[in-house]
C-alpha cells in the first residue's frame, strides 16, 4: 500500500502537476503556521514500509550500518529484484492450465503489461494448447504450445506478455543443463588387442525417453604397425541412433551406420603411423525408458605390439533436443 498525499494532506501539500501526479511536498507560510506538509506517523511508515519491502524481496537482513552510495543494501535488493526475483514463480497449476504463484518474501504485479517476462519451472508436461494465469490476473493463452512436449515438466519455461493479442508467447531458454560434455584428460593406451574396452573418459549419463544430437572427435595415434581402430558406441538397451563418421588428415572417408538396441555397429579406421588421426563423430540419439550411459568403446582392429593410443582433449558432447 502507498500513501496517496493529495488525500490524506489537504490543504497542506502542494497540488498535483506533471511533476507529481500525487502532490508534493510544502513549506508553512510562517514558522508554526501549520500549513505545510507534516511528517508524521503515516509518511514514516511509508517510507519504513518501501525500504523493508525491498529487503524482504531480497532476502537480506539489514546490516545495521548506515546506507552510503559505495555500499547501499537496498541497492543490492533493487539488483536482485530486478536480476530475477521480480519474474519467478511458483507453478501451482496442472498440464495445458498453468496457474503462477508470487514466490515467497515476493511482490507480484498488480497488471499485465507489454513485454512483462515471466518464468517458471513447470509442474507438468503439456498435452495440447495451454495457458496461465500469473499472480490471479486471469487466464492467458500460451502462444506457441500446442504440440505436446512443448512444456516439459521440471523445465525452466520463460513466456512473455504481447498486450497487442493479449496473450504470453513461448520463449526459449537455452540451459547448460541440456548440455552434456565429457573430455579426456590424459592419452589411453591399448596394445595386441582387439577387444572393446570402454574409454577411461568419454561417457555421458543421458535421460530416459529422450533425443540428443551428439558430436565426438577422437584423436586415434600410433607410431606404425598394422594395428589401426575400431570404434564402437554403447548405450542402454532401447537405445536407438544414427551417426556419421569423418576423418581428415592422410586417411580421409565417410562413412555412416545406425545404431540398434543400444550399439553401434563397428566403424573400423585406418590408422596413419605418426599421425594424429582425428575421427569427428556427429549424429542423434535417442534413448527408450532406461536411459542410462552412452559410451566410447575402442581397440585395436588388428592385434599390435604398436600400441593404439586414444590421445587427451578427445571429446564427447550431447545436446538435449526433446
Amino acid at each position: 500500500m502507498a500513501i496517496n498525499p493529495s488525500i490524506k494532506y489537504v490543504g497542506r501539500i502542494t497540488a498535483p502537476d506533471a511533476n507529481y501526479t500525487y502532490g508534493s511536498g510544502k513549506d508553512e507560510t510562517a514558522p508554526g503556521a501549520g500549513d505545510g506538509t507534516p511528517y508524521e506517523l503515516g509518511r514514516a511508515n511509508d517510507i519504513f514500509g518501501f525500504q523493508q519491502a525491498l529487503l524482504r524481496s531480497a532476502g537480506i537482513v539489514p546490516s545495521g550500518n548506515s546506507e552510503t552510495q559505495l555500499a547501499s543494501e537496498y541497492t543490492q535488493a533493487i539488483v536482485e529484484i530486478a536480476s530475477g526475483r521480480g519474474y519467478n514463480y511458483d507453478d501451482s497449476g496442472v498440464a495445458d492450465a498453468y496457474v503462477l504463484d508470487v514466490q515467497s518474501g515476493q511482490h507480484g504485479p498488480a497488471s499485465l503489461f507489454d513485454g512483462q517476462i515471466c518464468e517458471f519451472v513447470a509442474g507438468a508436461t503439456n498435452t495440447a494448447a495451454s495457458t496461465v494465469n500469473v499472480n490471479g490476473l486471469g487466464v492467458k493463452n500460451i502462444v506457441g504450445t500446442s504440440a505436446a512436449g512443448t512444456i516439459t515438466i521440471n523445465e525452466r519455461i520463460r513466456i512473455r506478455y504481447r498486450l497487442g493479442t493479449t496473450d504470453f508467447e513461448l520463449i526459449t531458454i537455452p540451459t547448460v543443463e541440456t548440455i552434456l560434455e565429457a573430455v579426456k584428460g590424459a592419452d589411453e593406451d591399448v596394445t595386441s588387442s582387439t577387444t572393446l574396452q570402454d574409454d577411461d573418459d568419454l561417457k555421458l549419463t543421458l535421460e530416459a525417453n529422450t533425443i540428443y544430437s551428439f558430436e565426438a572427435e577422437i584423436k586415434f595415434f600410433n607410431t606404425g604397425g598394422a594395428g589401426d581402430s575400431k570404434h564402437f558406441w554403447s548405450a542402454a538397451d532401447g537405445t536407438y541412433g544414427f551417426q556419421v563418421l569423418g576423418t581428415n588428415q592422410a586417411n580421409t572417408s565417410i562413412t555412416s551406420n545406425g545404431m540398434n538396441e543400444g550399439t553401434s555397429a563397428g566403424l573400423v579406421l585406418g590408422i596413419v603411423a605418426n599421425n594424429k588421426n582425428y575421427t569427428h563423430v556427429k549424429g542423434i540419439i535417442e534413448t527408450g525408458g532406461a536411459g542410462g550411459v552412452f559410451k566410447l568403446q575402442w581397440a585395436q582392429n588388428v592385434s599390435d605390439v604398436i600400441k593404439l593410443t586414444v590421445q587427451a582433449d578427445s571429446y564427447v558432447r550431447a545436446i538435449k533436443i526433446q
